[in-house]
């Protein structure tokens, strides 16, 4: 499948001005007008709308690439009580609707968006948290010496081969 996926992948690269690795350089060049679309963060889309660039985020028909991170507690943790004091702070309403109107992430806790306008949840494609989950794209893991190969194939790609 790999070798299939290597011509589009080749094609695809024609269209794009850069990779990026960094935050910064997509929000740069949007901001300069140097690309005219990107794929990228949501935090890139509320950081340049903060800064007057007319920008919109594209939420693609097929549905929208979703992560999940978490917090753990560590089993040699020396200060129980406090990391739970974080992970309540965490995982709070109030955490939630400040990581969703200030980086445009959705939230664990669902008292997080009654907290946000529905004008702010509608433009960054999270009007529910169940329209969010609905609509999102989940990744399996790769596995480790399957994960390398796609690793190789994306860097000769990028870099010409």
């Amino acid at each position: 499948q790999l070798l299939d996926i290597r011509p589009l992948l080749e094609k695809q690269r024609e269209n794009l001005r850069f990779y990026w690795g960094d935050v910064s350089e997509i929000d740069q060049a949007l901001a300069a007008g140097e690309l005219v679309a990107a794929y990228g963060w949501n935090d890139s889309y509320v950081r340049l709308r903060a800064q007057g660039v007319p920008i919109e985020l594209g939420i693609p028909k097929e549905g929208i690439f979703t992560w999940c991170c978490g917090l753990t507690i560590h089993p040699d943790n020396q200060n129980l009580e406090a990391s739970y004091d974080l992970l309540n702070a965490m995982t709070s309403p109030e955490a939630g609707a400040y990581e969703i109107e200030n980086w445009g992430f959705g939230h664990a806790n669902m008292k997080a968006f009654d907290l946000v306008e529905d004008t702010v949840l509608e433009a960054l494609g999270l009007s529910t948290p169940e329209a969010l989950l609905n609509n999102g794209i989940y990744f399996a893991p790769i596995e480790g010496h399957n994960e390398e190969k796609y690793v190789r194939l994306l860097d000769e790609v990028k870099a010409g081969f």
